[in-house]
């Protein structure tokens, strides 16, 4: 077990950050849906909203995850700042999730989009679609993350 553990311990903890990255989605996601929602009533404006709020909450929160995950190879103690390696983990995070943000957030907009179409409140909505969206989510993320070179792949033995 504890040899399983440590040969896909980066996948573990990639996914842990993705995890929490979804929560700050669940929080910002429907609750930005739901503040569109009191100035228009169109579907597609409120589905956009509910996207948008998602794509910030879990940015945000998957920087500070990554960041405190990894605090040891980021943090430099002797200049009391951040090393560039945070910044190009980062940047290569955003630029490798692009092709995954347009598939995903696609989807997502549009399953939001058509579960308005019952007259749910936006803010279910918005919840009810990251949740039916959530598994491609993650299957896009960790090919990504694979391909990108996010998660290294260990030698098996």
């Amino acid at each position: 077990m504890i040899k399983m553990f440590k040969r896909y311990k980066e996948r573990l903890n990639f996914n842990k950050e993705l995890l929490f990255s979804e929560i700050g989605a669940f929080i910002i996601g429907p609750l930005s849906a739901q503040i569109a929602s009191l100035f228009t009533a169109s579907r597609a404006i409120i589905a956009f909203g509910a996207s948008s709020g998602d794509y910030l909450g879990y940015t945000s929160a998957y920087a500070i995850s990554s960041f405190f995950d990894n605090r040891k190879l980021y943090w430099d103690n002797k200049k009391r700042k951040i090393r560039k390696l945070f910044y190009k983990h980062i940047a290569k995070f955003i630029i490798g999730a692009a092709f995954v943000d347009v598939v995903y957030y696609s989807a997502r907009t549009y399953v939001t989009y058509f579960i308005l179409g019952f007259g749910l409140a936006p803010y279910k909505a918005a919840f009810f679609s990251q949740l039916s969206t959530m598994l491609l989510y993650f299957g896009l993320m960790n090919i990504m993350g694979s391909v990108m070179g996010i998660i290294k792949k260990k030698a098996t033995s």
